[in-house]
């Protein structure tokens, strides 16, 4: 979703420039996750729902990427 004729501010056009690898892990994240749903049964996909709630509320967040 870029848009060339959008102008960032300066500190906003370097935080955009020092986050091109997170933002191409979402992507990837993104992918994967649409592979999970299309290709599971609605119980799958309902155990990795349960999965992020508790990541997404676990007060320890992990500090490096973690592969698979």
């Amino acid at each position: 979703m870029e848009d060339s004729n959008v102008v960032l501010s300066a500190p906003l056009q370097q935080l955009k420039g020092e986050h091109v690898s997170l933002r191409a892990d979402m992507d990837i994240f993104y992918e994967i996750t649409e592979e999970i749903v299309f290709d599971s049964d609605p119980v799958v996909v309902q155990q990795f729902a349960k999965l992020y709630e508790r990541i997404s509320s676990s007060p320890a967040k992990p500090q490096t990427p973690v592969s698979i």
